[in-house]
């Protein structure tokens, strides 16, 4: 009987100070990375998008081209997930709605390359907004271009298809 309460008082001790939990958090890591690659049967999206603002009265289209590019896959939660490089055909790095003096801009935040090409739809939210955020050289600060406006900006339309999914 005295082994038994030792035993347990081991695998109490473990479970507090969090050993055994580490313990299945790495048998996960390394089921996960004994799965098989998911190279998805894309390697390259591109997802057109068309995006008219109106920047204080003035109308605005912009159009680009979200390049999606299979980057490799890392772990997620124990699931093996495929990792995109996402770039512009522009060449801009972001979707750029409009450029201060100070060399600060605004930027619209498209959706995610992994979303768009699981075929999840990237749009305006339920409350009619997509974030648009002003970007500066060493952080940036977040704010919502709503219909009704802010900072001057407002989003008329904005568009950007999912691609083609190969039966």
């Amino acid at each position: 009987m005295n082994w038994l309460n030792a035993v347990l008082m081991v695998i109490m001790a473990g479970a507090l100070s969090g050993c055994i939990t580490s313990g299945l958090a790495l048998n996960a890591a390394l089921d996960c990375a004994r799965e098989p690659e998911p190279v998805p049967v894309q390697r390259r999206v591109e997802l057109p998008l068309r995006l008219r603002v109106d920047v204080r009265g003035q109308e605005r289209l912009i159009e680009d081209v979200q390049v999606c590019e299979y980057a490799r896959s890392e772990c997620v939660a124990g699931v093996k997930q495929p990792v995109w490089k996402e770039s512009f055909a522009s060449g801009n790095a972001t979707v750029i709605v409009d450029r201060l003096d100070s060399g600060a801009y605004y930027e619209f935040q498209v959706c995610d390359c992994s979303l768009q090409v699981e075929g999840i739809q990237c749009s305006l939210n339920s409350a009619g907004e997509r974030r648009i955020r002003l970007r500066q050289t060493s952080h940036s600060l977040e704010m919502a271009a709503t219909v009704s406006g802010v900072h001057g900006i407002r989003i008329l339309e904005f568009d950007q298809p999912l691609p083609a999914r190969d039966q």
